[in-house]
């Protein structure tokens, strides 16, 4: 007995194409740094720890959650590794993309922004607790 023609719908073609073509995934790198983050015109600053970063956006545990599209400013302490010089610290502003519930081991939620701009901060404001 023959099989059954699939057929796939202008949607699936579509999904198709878009993933052969689409650019190549910035590389992350897995990383564990306490960040500073707050959607941009608040005041106050929260808590949050860094999973993953890569040139385009980073991923991070945050105690207060922020909805998809929020901009966002974050605050973190460049690793000497990477930055060369201790309590060089790296403010960004960006937007939240996707929030996720955290691992079952973890409390609060998972947060992923992109980077549209950044900057490096000597001696200036500490925003990291």
């Amino acid at each position: 007995m023959a099989e059954p023609l699939a057929f796939q719908t202008t949607a699936d073609m579509v999904k198709k194409k878009r993933s052969v073509n689409a650019p190549p995934r910035a590389q992350r790198f897995d990383i564990q740094l306490r960040l500073s983050y707050r959607a941009c015109g608040e005041t106050a600053w929260h808590r949050g720890l860094m999973k993953t970063i890569s040139c385009s956006g980073l991923l991070f545990l945050a105690e207060q959650p922020l909805k998809a599209k929020t901009r966002v400013e974050m605050i973190f302490e460049m690793p000497v590794e990477v930055g060369g010089e201790i309590g060089a610290e790296v403010e960004c502003r960006g937007e939240i993309v996707r929030s996720d519930p955290a691992p079952k081991d973890n409390a609060g939620i998972l947060l992923a922004a992109t980077i549209v701009e950044y900057s490096f901060m000597r001696g200036g404001m500490r925003h990291l607790g």
